[in-house]
């Protein structure tokens, strides 16, 4: 069932690779991405109201030839969610049986990944979820100690610099 996982991830997401530019959000991201490979500065010269490293990411891939710009930003979204579904996969091991870990990840797998909730598009919603899940996986270790809490405040910090609302699950923990 592993590899069917993995091979129903990548079926999911390869349309999105190539399809045509929809949603409007990447292309702001790309803009300012590109922005800042010309060398202005983020919130003074160019501006968006979102924390910066989604558009460090964009600029990534904003210098590409054109036309290549989104399939490179989906390509490295792509990139992003191997580590995500395999960190949400130990995650959900320390919740559930084996069985339901496994489907509970195909269910992952199949949200993150279709239109209908956006989960195929480049958006920071879906790229803070890395950084996010690995600080909750840290948090359920059976040992906390200063390093894991340094850790975890890091990881969640990243997650801030996507997308502002995971504070709360900084709040929470």
């Amino acid at each position: 069932m592993f590899w069917y996982s993995w091979l129903l991830f990548f079926l999911l997401r390869l349309p999105s690779l190539f399809e045509p530019y929809w949603y409007g959000d990447e292309g702001v991201y790309l803009s300012l991405g590109q922005g800042i490979n010309h060398g202005l500065t983020l919130y003074s010269q160019i501006h968006d109201n979102k924390p910066p490293l989604l558009y460090y990411l964009a600029s990534l891939s904003s210098n590409l030839p054109a036309g290549w710009q989104v399939l490179g930003f989906r390509l490295l979204l792509l990139l992003w969610m191997i580590p995500t579904i395999y960190i949400f996969y130990l995650l959900s091991q320390k919740f559930l049986s084996k069985s339901l870990s496994r489907y509970s990840v195909l269910v992952f797998i199949i949200f993150s990944s279709i239109p209908l909730i956006e989960g195929n598009i480049a958006n920071a919603e879906i790229f803070m979820l890395l950084p996010t899940l690995a600080a909750l996986l840290l948090f359920y270790q059976p040992l906390h100690s200063l390093k894991f809490l340094f850790y975890i405040g890091l990881l969640l910090g990243l997650a801030f610099t996507l997308k502002v609302p995971v504070a709360i699950e900084f709040f929470f923990l």
